[in-house]
């Protein structure tokens, strides 16, 4: 538990925020709200493709809201981003250099364990990154003793 006047954090977090460039930074930020907290690199992915899957729904998804949905789930961070337009469903596997579009999916594609994507009423996509491993790993390394020698945990 922390301190007196510290806010605990939530195992999962919705919100629904303004179709808005500015909302871009917000969303990015709720990735840090979630506990228990992520492993440094997790962290990083997860903000990066946070940041390029609200900026297409604010961009492309001529809709006035986006809604965020972060959640812990069976050693994995699932985060889900809808959209209120009309749908549409992007194409991971062509980005164009000289257009400067279609990066945001193609990094999802790439650095998520899973993904998804429908455009059901809105454009809904979904990322999961595994986090059992890097947790492992991060108490590993904090429970490290000189000499070579592991605390168990």
């Amino acid at each position: 538990m922390g301190t007196t006047g510290e806010m605990a954090r939530p195992a999962q977090v919705d919100r629904t925020l303004a179709a808005a460039p500015q909302s871009v930074a917000y969303a990015r930020a709720l990735i840090d709200t979630v506990e228990p907290a992520l492993p440094p690199d997790v962290r990083q992915r997860a903000r990066l493709l946070m940041s390029e899957v609200v900026t297409n729904a604010v961009r492309h998804g001529a809709g006035t809201a986006v809604r965020v949905q972060i959640r812990r789930e069976r050693g994995r961070l699932v985060v889900e981003v809808r959209d209120d337009g009309e749908g549409f469903e992007p194409d991971p596997s062509r980005p164009d250099p000289t257009q400067g579009s279609g990066w945001g999916v193609h990094l999802v594609a790439t650095l998520a364990q899973e993904w998804g994507v429908d455009a059901d009423g809105g454009t809904r996509v979904w990322f999961a990154l595994d986090v059992a491993d890097e947790e492992l790993h991060a108490v590993a390394l904090q429970h490290h003793r000189p000499g070579g020698l592991s605390a168990a945990v």
